[in-house]
């Protein structure tokens, strides 16, 4: 059986975060002493309808697409799943997810929160982080190594980094709202940028700070609110949260891990080889479970469900809804909207993709929402979030009758 990787290119939005993801894969490869010939390249939009030889896929980006079996219709059955870094908003599994975890045991997992809704259904799990932690450390050079990084900070962080940071600091972004021809480049060339010039990264982005973290370069991750995907990372780095802002350590030192980078890199090459790797597995998950904590938010969500309870202050009322986007959101906001609000009724599901299932509803494309204009919209899918506010105003819709999904970083 041959081993692969994903490719990917984001249509609307692409975030190098995603793309070093894939970038680490590559690198775990070569440690097996994998050559491009014994790699099958998956676009992570086909996984589905893949139709090539045997492989075994390592699984560690988010799965945030919809379908009507979830996790368990993800994948073609030529496509064997490694779970590193299973990741969800949801804390709900269907029946037939739980089956198709069972037969994939055991199960890493990014985050605490997703390794709990996996533990509840009796499927045999760890917290494994993110991969992006195993890539190399780099060589040290002070002449060189001389910039400050400050990428995609939190608002609330500004007024608080000292004026001699920002007076010579690179201000950027790891997200671009645009197609990109080869955003796998793109991200190679911006952490190379780092490796070789950054005496300072200040972030507060997850694949941001982690590739830095392991690459030796000393980071400050600052976030207004915390989320759930960042929990384990507390275990390596101090996660600054805006009652900590004044009291930030702006000449840190760089995290030194070696030794348990090793364990993280020795489990990946074990599990892609089909061999015991229990012990690299259990060391790895007690060092992330046994962390300072703080407290957690399921980020993603926040946004809808607060224009939910201040829009709808009436739990009996039969409000008359529509879900545009399907994705694990669409999943949770009908699952919310139905444990509160007994009279509300999903009326129609938007798609690009016309005709498929959700909850017993065939997708319509979303020109057709215009036709229904007494119904609340929730735009559940980042990449639609820009256009569908700009569709909004042109057929005049009021905002109390539609939210978009807010983009997270």
């Amino acid at each position: 059986m041959k081993f692969a990787n994903y490719k990917y290119v984001g249509k609307n939005i692409n975030n190098l975060g995603d793309h070093v993801q894939i970038i680490t894969v590559d690198y775990l490869y070569s440690l097996m002493g994998l050559s491009e010939e014994d790699i099958v390249i998956i676009d992570k939009d086909d996984l589905q309808a893949y139709d090539g030889e045997q492989v075994l896929l390592p699984v560690s980006m988010p799965l945030i697409d919809y379908k009507e079996s979830g996790i368990a219709g993800m994948f073609s059955s030529k496509i064997t799943p490694v779970f590193f870094g299973l990741t969800m908003a949801k804390d709900e599994l269907l029946s037939e997810e739980i089956e198709y975890l069972k037969a994939h045991e055991p199960i890493g997992c990014r985050d605490e929160r997703t390794y709990n809704t996996l533990v509840q259904s009796d499927i045999d799990a760890y917290l494994g982080g993110c991969l992006t932690i195993t890539l190399p450390k780099r060589e040290a050079n002070s002449g060189k190594q001389n910039k400050v990084f400050i990428i995609d900070p939190t608002v609330g962080l500004n007024d608080f980094i000292p004026a001699e940071l920002t007076k010579e600091a690179v201000f950027d972004t790891h997200m671009f709202y645009e197609k990109l021809d080869n955003p796998k480049q793109k991200a190679k060339d911006r952490y190379k940028q780092y490796e070789d010039e950054a005496k300072l990264v200040i972030t507060s982005l997850l694949h941001c700070s982690v590739p830095c973290i392991a690459m030796g370069i000393p980071v400050i991750l600052a976030k207004d609110i915390v989320s759930y995907r960042f929990a384990w990372l507390e275990a390596l780095l101090k996660i600054y949260t805006p009652e900590e802002y004044s009291d930030i350590n702006w000449n840190p030192i760089a995290v030194e891990y070696e030794q348990y980078k090793e364990q993280v890199r020795t489990l990946f090459i074990k599990r892609m080889y089909e061999q015991d790797a229990t012990t690299e597995i259990n060391t790895v998950h007690e060092f992330y479970m046994n962390r300072n904590r703080k407290d957690y938010i399921i980020d993603a969500f926040i946004g809808l469900q607060k224009f939910i309870d201040e829009t709808w202050v009436d739990y009996n009322k039969e409000y008359r809804y529509a879900i545009w986007g399907l994705t694990q959101m669409a999943d949770m906001t009908v699952s919310y909207i139905s444990k509160r609000y007994p009279n509300a009724k999903l009326m129609h599901a938007y798609d690009l993709q016309e005709g498929l299932k959700f909850k017993g509803i065939k997708t319509q494309h979303p020109d057709n929402i215009a036709t229904y204009p007494d119904e609340t919209v929730f735009v559940t899918t980042v990449s639609a979030a820009s256009y569908a506010k700009q569709y909004f105003i042109k057929i005049n819709r009021p905002e109390h009758l539609f939210k978009t999904l807010d983009i997270i970083v």
